[in-house]
């Protein structure tokens, strides 16, 4: 895992195939980025800024799923809008 901070588009409602998502991501210059929020206040922080830019700290991993494989995920511990 790499702590950071990650800057791009809050996105809401994702959709993969199997259900292997959390359903947040974050879409930056480089490609999607799924989130996985650690507690349901910074669930709630990141649908409140769906369709912004904001920036995201937290740990960026690998996530592997049946249908999808490989897979990068940031581990939210805050987010702020830019």
């Amino acid at each position: 895992m790499r702590s950071g901070e990650w800057t791009g588009i809050i996105h809401t409602g994702l959709i993969q195939r199997g259900g292997e998502t959390t359903g947040l991501g974050l879409e930056t210059e480089s490609g999607m980025l799924e989130l996985q929020p650690v507690s349901d206040d910074i669930d709630t922080a990141i649908r409140s800024l769906r369709g912004r830019e904001a920036i995201v700290a937290g740990d960026l991993g690998t996530a592997w799923g049946p249908e999808r494989g490989d897979y990068e995920v940031i581990r939210v511990e805050s987010i702020r809008a830019v």
